[in-house]
């Protein structure tokens, strides 16, 4: 085959899926019991990000002792041992 024989081709960028590819890609999925009355979404991540302290040691959590020997029925125990875990941990790095 010639390169004379070889059709032109015609390419287009498809805008909209990038688009939305870079916005898909931009975000991720946090869980919070803060209420949206109370902050945005903004607000959260800023704060969260701003816990790089506590996160570095994020790790005691899932220790093995810590996350598969304890049982709580009751989502308030749970809330209060994640609260009281989390306090320990800014102490800590106090």
């Amino acid at each position: 085959m010639e390169a004379d024989d070889w059709e032109e081709l015609e390419t287009e960028e498809n805008t909209a899926y990038h688009n939305e590819r870079l916005t898909r890609a931009g975000c991720f999925v946090m869980i919070t019991n803060v209420p949206k009355s109370r902050m945005t979404g903004g607000e959260i991540l800023k704060a969260y990000k701003q816990q790089y302290g506590v996160e570095k040691n994020f790790s005691f959590l899932k220790e093995p002792l810590i996350a598969n020997d304890t049982f709580l029925k009751k989502p308030s125990r749970i809330d209060a041992l994640a609260f009281i875990l989390l306090l320990s941990l800014m102490i800590w790095n106090l």
